[in-house]
């Protein structure tokens, strides 16, 4: 099969842009409790009562479910090796002005990786609010300041907000803000996608109608990446 994006990595981050994380196997799913579990960053210095601390293995990305105040579905991460941790390609200050602390990061099947919301495995995106089981022909562009338009030329949003901020949404009349994070797709589009999106079954992401490349050139760069990060630590 042949995967639905341009060269993958062209424009990947160095090395040194990234954050640490140990994301153990298994998060971004429902864990043995019934409870979804996502990442979200841990930082030392944080002298909010209600951040995510202590942090397990020093500042970085961890599930949620790593940390010692989650009292169902706790995993003990100290014991774990670097082989235990999924791969992660998050950029420094990954949406740190969200006001939202789980959300921000999403997985690529594609690659075997997680990124920021804006970023993966091609480079920078577009944010995506849009619901599961969205149509092929519903997908549509929101800005608040109504800058661009969609690719049949209309606006999707004149006057309203858009509830989750500038970024993609199913225009299926679906109040979306309210939503939590398991309930929305995964994308890696974005508005330059002139020929437009489309939803890959195997990965389970949108994305853009572009040039195609062989399976086999996504996993020799993957294995690159991970090498050079395995070669840092």
């Amino acid at each position: 099969m042949k995967l639905a994006i341009s060269t993958v990595g062209a424009s990947m981050a160095a090395d040194s842009d990234y954050d640490p994380a140990y994301i153990h196997a298994g998060c971004g799913s429902i864990n043995s409790v019934g409870d979804y579990v996502s990442p979200v960053y841990c930082n030392s210095s944080n002298t909010d009562p209600f951040a995510y601390s202590p942090c397990p293995l020093g500042d970085g990305w961890y599930c949620v479910d790593s940390f010692y105040d989650v009292d169902d579905g706790y995993v003990n991460v100290t014991g774990m090796n670097s082989s235990d941790f999924a791969q992660a390609y998050i950029h420094q200050y990954c949406l740190s002005e969200a006001p939202y602390d789980e959300g921000k990061v999403h997985y690529s099947k594609e690659s075997d990786a997680w990124y920021c919301k804006d970023d993966g495995p091609n480079g920078p995106v577009d944010m995506v609010w849009m619901d599961a089981g969205c149509p092929p022909a519903q997908p549509k562009y929101c800005s608040d300041d109504n800058d661009s338009k969609n690719f049949d030329g209309s606006y999707f949003n004149n006057t309203d907000p858009c509830p989750w901020g500038n970024g993609w949404y199913c225009d299926d009349g679906d109040d979306v803000s309210g939503f939590e994070e398991m309930y929305f797709e995964v994308g890696f589009i974005r508005r330059g996608c002139e020929t437009g999106i489309h939803y890959d079954d195997e990965y389970e992401a949108w994305y853009c109608n572009t040039t195609v490349t062989e399976p086999s050139q996504v996993l020799a760069i993957t294995r690159s990446l991970r090498g050079s990060r395995e070669h840092q630590q």
